[in-house]
């Protein structure tokens, strides 16, 4: 099997938050197509390799007075893979590579609880070369792109909302939007102190499939006036 394939991807808390369907551009390696991995411009282009007769190794032997030392080394003529291309015959489209780069669509089906870091496994859906029988997994690692009102503290959400020192003093209506754009609004009356927490229950990140979410926390940051007029 070929080794797997590790790849990044930074997608929106929107995502995560509304369980999207999000797609990636990889790019992968597979076996060339236009000499089917051989790496010659035909299958003749290719020989043994004589220097070690196909074995990708050379026995070499040293005598030092009455003893005698034997040892192996990698073929300097094949380095190690037993066979050659000819001189002037190597494929046009991969050099000799054997393989080709090639770019393929990802997608991904985010889920409830779905995590930051979290790693999601397609089988077999990763690089290929002509030197093993399967292809490797695409491990995709989820990323967070980093929001401008809300961030994600495991399954809730806060959300910094700046308030006027006269709305939390005297009572407001807040309004907001939540990350699906839905209007919210939150009414307060008591006086509302800097940095304090006002919790909506069951309007956080999504935990399962029934429709139960964690919670947000409406931090409020009270914005003080510069002077206070005569």
């Amino acid at each position: 099997k070929c080794p797997d394939k590790i790849q990044k991807i930074e997608i929106p808390l929107e995502d995560f938050y509304m369980c999207n369907k999000v797609a990636s551009i990889i790019d992968l390696t597979q076996v060339c197509s236009d000499c089917n991995g051989c790496g010659g411009k035909s299958a003749n282009s290719v020989v043994k390799c004589s220097q070690c007769d196909g074995n990708g190794t050379i026995t070499q032997i040293r005598q030092m007075g009455n003893m005698i030392s034997q040892s192996q080394t990698t073929c300097y003529h094949c380095n190690g893979k037993g066979k050659y291309i000819k001189d002037g015959e190597h494929c046009v489209k991969c050099n000799g590579r054997r393989d080709e780069n090639v770019q393929r669509k990802a997608n991904i089906q985010i889920k409830p609880n779905t995590k930051v870091n979290e790693k999601i496994v397609l089988d077999k859906m990763g690089n290929q070369h002509p030197d093993y029988d399967l292809s490797g997994n695409l491990i995709i690692v989820l990323l967070e792109k980093k929001n401008k009102y809300y961030s994600r503290l495991d399954n809730d959400l806060v959300l910094k909302k700046p308030i006027s020192l006269i709305d939390a003093l005297c009572g407001a209506e807040l309004n907001f939007l939540t990350i699906d754009k839905r209007n919210f609004t939150v009414k307060t009356s008591d006086v509302i102190k800097p940095n304090s927490i006002y919790k909506i229950a069951n309007e956080g990140m999504p935990v399962n499939d029934t429709g139960y979410r964690g919670d947000l926390y409406i931090q409020f940051d009270v914005v003080f006036p510069s002077y206070i007029p005569n």
